[in-house]
């Protein structure tokens, strides 16, 4: 099935979608900083026009990084980004299988990832929308219920527990909008898990251990979003006009009106998946199993979020501020489409069925065709590695120049005074005389580096824009780093010859939420370890 969900995927090309370029911009961005021997780029040099952005710092890093280290081992950026979306197809079936296996038997699991895999949200995100981050998280999803399921189990606690916090650090490491997202149904099901295992105190104060070991393991990433947001102009930006919720909600027709030509259009996948659905429901409907909870609890999520997509839900919005930068209601057809396709995992249980060991066989059929006829003609534009210069910034200003690279109006330092299309090539002396520009120096990547005689002080100023982390020396003293009247960074420097060096560093925050994370990840294996050693001391010589 995975290897059909992602047959529209050839190496060496990409599909023409709504952020497709983005993507890629940005994953060579990240290329070109690794490549520099920065293996996690909190700041990408050449975005911006070359005056470079935070936005490492604040996006999700997870699938730009996983690019970034493909590329590092010799796979072109293309080639790379389709083997992390193939990946993506796969887990996202294996892991509603894990999921639901235990609650709906192997048919039904597997009916309910072939759905999943399927499902036209799920191919509209890569192939149309090509939100790859979103994509991607979408896979990582079930693992989440599945640990949470294991670490209220009897037998497998510890890995549940283990599972929990590697799945919730993915998804925030990979989309926090989807955390945004998912964050209540996992409240609702963990509490829910506590009673249908009838959990001990103890065994419910274990399973707790597993979503704060993956508040531990990725706070490297959000800490610094936390505390360093109120250095970036307004984020608000990102969620007004265009781009403000209102206008993204959707209506029932939208699932069912032929008339409509975009990525919402009623196509055979979604019969499919109502049939199904109908099926389950019928199934849960004359059953006394314990585990049509399980079944009735799917429904339930799909409903909440299925409403969440409508101009209903509008007070919501307005009430939790969170909700807001999602910009898109309709991403929550994403959570949707794995409740609904879970529950659609109840199909062999119904007593409508006489041979409920073949349905599997049929449905996965069934699914084969749509998969075919809906993939059929999608767009593709060519993208090859060839196709990039040393650096990104002319291919950018050449490709994309709406976007250069990275929107700029997100991350955009609050200090930064330029207006779209300001490019500063080159670094400047400046004093009361006016601007020269240095002819000897070097810059690679978010380090510059120069050797100046200047005859009076002044001020040196880079070409990227200030942001906390800017650190300086001149002849190997460290010096203050401040922006410019246009928020570039910049140095005093007095009269004399100097050696001076610009460079991106860290900050507090930024080393708190690795110490935190190492810190984690360290107690982490220490406990492994220990329960390892103590499971193999209780096992008879």
């Amino acid at each position: 099935m995975t290897l059909v969900a992602s047959s529209p995927l050839s190496p060496g090309q990409w599909f023409q979608g709504s952020d497709s370029i983005i993507h890629l911009l940005r994953s060579n961005d990240v290329c070109y900083e690794i490549g520099l021997g920065n293996y996690y780029p909190r700041w990408l040099s050449q975005a911006c026009f070359g005056k470079g952005l935070p936005t490492l710092n604040f996006y999700s890093p997870a699938f730009y990084l996983m690019v970034g280290y493909l590329n590092a081992v010799g796979l072109p950026i293309v080639t790379a980004m389709t083997l992390v979306s193939v990946g993506a197809f796969f887990i996202s079936g294996w892991g509603v299988y894990l999921w639901t296996r235990k609650y709906c038997g192997d048919p039904g699991a597997v009916i309910a990832a072939g759905l999943y895999m399927f499902a036209p949200y799920h191919l509209v995100d890569i192939y149309l929308r090509a939100a790859l981050p979103e994509f991607i998280v979408l896979g990582i999803l079930p693992f989440l219920f599945h640990g949470m399921d294991l670490s209220f189990g009897a037998e497998k606690s510890l890995r549940g527990i283990v599972a929990t916090g590697l799945a919730s650090a993915a998804i925030v490491l990979t989309h926090n909008l989807t955390t945004v997202m998912i964050l209540p149904f996992a409240l609702c099901y963990f509490i829910w898990c506590r009673f249908y295992y009838h959990a001990s105190k103890r065994r419910f104060l274990a399973a707790c251990i597993g979503p704060f070991l993956g508040a531990g393991l990725s706070s490297f990433y959000w800490l610094p979003v936390l505390l360093e947001k109120k250095h970036l102009i307004g984020t608000g930006v990102a969620i007004t006009g265009s781009l403000h919720y209102s206008r993204h909600f959707l209506a029932l027709s939208d699932f069912f009106g032929a008339h409509r030509h975009d990525i919402f259009t009623f196509n055979p996948v979604y019969a499919l998946i109502f049939v199904c659905a109908a099926v389950s429901l019928t199934a849960l409907a004359f059953t006394a199993d314990p585990k049509a909870r399980f079944g009735r609890l799917l429904l339930a999520f799909f409903l909440v979020s299925m409403l969440m997509t409508l101009s209903i839900a509008t007070p919501l919005y307005e009430a939790i501020a969170p909700l807001r930068y999602l910009q898109f209601p309709y991403r929550f057809l994403g959570p949707a489409s794995l409740f609904l396709c879970a529950f659609c995992g109840f199909v062999p249980a119904s007593r409508m069925l006489a041979d409920r060991r073949q349905v599997g066989l049929a449905v996965a059929g069934l699914i084969l065709v749509c998969c075919l006829a809906l993939s059929h003609g999608l767009r593709r534009v060519d993208g090859t590695i060839s196709d990039f210069p040393s650096t990104p910034v002319p291919f950018s200003l050449k490709t994309y120049p709406i976007l250069i690279s990275s929107s700029d109006s997100d991350f955009m330092p609050i200090d930064s005074m330029l207006t779209r299309g300001d490019y500063v090539k080159y670094p400047v002396f400046r004093d009361g005389a006016g601007e020269e520009p240095l002819t000897v120096y070097r810059a690679v990547g978010s380090r510059f580096t120069c050797r100046i005689a200047l005859p009076r002080e002044g001020e040196l100023v880079g070409q990227w824009l200030y942001f906390p982390g800017w650190q300086a020396t001149c002849d190997g003293k460290d010096v203050p780093v401040y922006p410019d009247r246009y928020g570039l960074v910049a140095v005093k420097v007095p009269a004399g010859v100097h050696e001076v060096e610009i460079r991106f560093g860290t900050t507090g925050p930024r080393v708190a939420g690795w110490i935190v994370s190492g810190t984690t990840l360290v107690t982490l294996a220490t406990w492994l370890l220990r329960e390892r050693r103590r499971k193999g001391a209780g096992r008879p010589a």
